[in-house]
């Protein structure tokens, strides 16, 4: 079919849909059962003609014609968006575990570098301590060398409240980066991963040396459980990312990529409540040395099984009425 003959037989059905569009403006229950009926018709010639036209006329008039007709029909027709906050509760409740679930194999090879690295750090932070000067800052190797661990001291200066937003803010900001580092070929979030991961080594061993490793244990126990584990999903966010620039699975690379990123956002988000809160257990209950040591394990593990279960349990499929 040429070009004539293909405006002249669609021409019909696109005037049609356009008189009809004209005559609802933004409320359908102007238009009669009918003329309804004859709306969703023509828009299914709309779009199938422009199905069409864009591959055989990609710059004609008509098919940019087309694609705003298409368009406009979609918006009309399409069922009104669930509000912000419905949206938001649908996706942690329902679409971030599935998303987690699916790109599961990332985040524990993320997990398996991060651990990897961890113990790197005690053995290389055991052989010469030296090394912890590279991720502790010197006056905190002072302290400690004095018999002080600047964690006994974190909550002095600032409120709970203020000390939690700074504590989750530069968490998120942590774990941003491991997920950003994704897009050069997942180099930069292994790095994020490494350079984590030896720093904590690094604080486990330098700690043990002094004789301290019982109060920075004390600070930790409660939220680092769930907040390393955070940053390792958002590694794995990270490697997901990576993965579209690989994996074109016989499509388009850009194509795969956009939809590597579309979900490694997605795993990115999902982990921000749950920073926010290991912030406010970090900026309220870890800074209390008084509280029994015990108690804080319970409540990291309990945090961090909550996040497991909510993560990696099967739940049916979200329903509309």
């Amino acid at each position: 079919m040429d070009y004539a003959d293909f405006v002249a037989q669609g021409r019909p059905a696109w005037d049609r849909m356009e008189a009809l569009a004209d005559q609802a403006g933004r409320d359908l229950t102007r238009l009669g059962a009918d003329e309804l009926e004859a709306l969703v018709t023509a828009h299914r010639i709309v779009v199938s003609d422009f199905a069409w036209a864009r591959t055989r006329f990609p710059d004609a008039a008509t098919t940019q014609h087309l694609r705003t007709l298409a368009f406009r029909g979609h918006q009309l027709l399409a069922p009104p968006e669930p509000p912000a906050l419905e949206r938001a509760w649908t996706f942690l409740a329902h679409g971030y575990p599935r998303v987690f679930q699916a790109t599961l194999p990332a985040t524990v090879g993320a997990t398996a570098l991060f651990l990897g690295a961890t113990l790197l750090g005690v053995v290389v932070g055991g052989v010469n301590l030296d090394v912890a000067r590279m991720f502790i800052p010197e006056e905190s190797l002072t302290g400690l060398r004095e018999g002080r661990i600047w964690t006994d001291t974190i909550g002095d200066s600032q409120d709970a409240t203020s000390l939690s937003t700074m504590i989750f803010t530069n968490n998120i900001r942590v774990a941003l980066a491991a997920w950003a580092g994704g897009s050069i070929a997942g180099l930069g979030s292994a790095g994020a991963l490494l350079f984590n991961g030896l720093m904590f080594g690094c604080m486990l061993t330098v700690t043990w040396h002094h004789g301290l490793l019982d109060r920075l244990h004390a600070w930790v126990a409660a939220h680092g459980p769930l907040e390393l584990f955070l940053i390792c999903c958002a590694g794995g966010a990270g490697f997901t990312l990576a993965r579209g620039l690989v994996d074109d699975r016989g499509r388009s690379l850009s194509r795969t990529f956009a939809e590597a990123g579309r979900t490694s956002v997605k795993l990115a988000l999902g982990t921000v409540p749950w920073f926010v809160l290991c912030g406010i257990v970090e900026g309220t209950l870890s800074p209390q040395m008084d509280v029994a040591t015990a108690l804080k394990q319970v409540v990291g593990i309990a945090l961090l099984g909550t996040f497991l279960v909510y993560t990696l349990v099967p739940r049916p499929m979200e329903t509309h009425a």
